[in-house]
């Protein structure tokens, strides 16, 4: 995970964006699961991880869903900023 998170950042120093689906693990509270279970490489400090969302019936509100993932990864440092 290391080494790829280091090519991550060699990409974002030379102009890349990259985005990476937060896949179906996080903080959401399951029955099994009270730890965070973040995906890589969406736990990368160096990926913006972009979440699910959906449009309710009466098509006004974008809401995330609760099966997305996301949270604190227990591998990375959080950034100083």
């Amino acid at each position: 995970m290391t080494s790829a998170s280091n090519e991550f950042m060699k990409m974002g120093v030379a102009g890349y964006s990259i985005l990476i689906s937060s896949g179906d693990d996080g903080p959401y509270p399951r029955s099994s699961c009270f730890t965070f279970s973040l995906s890589f490489p969406a736990s990368s400090p160096y990926v913006t991880s972009v979440g699910a969302t959906y449009i309710t019936s009466d098509s006004t509100n974008d809401v995330g869903v609760v099966f997305s993932g996301g949270g604190f990864s227990k591998t990375f440092a959080a950034p100083t900023w």
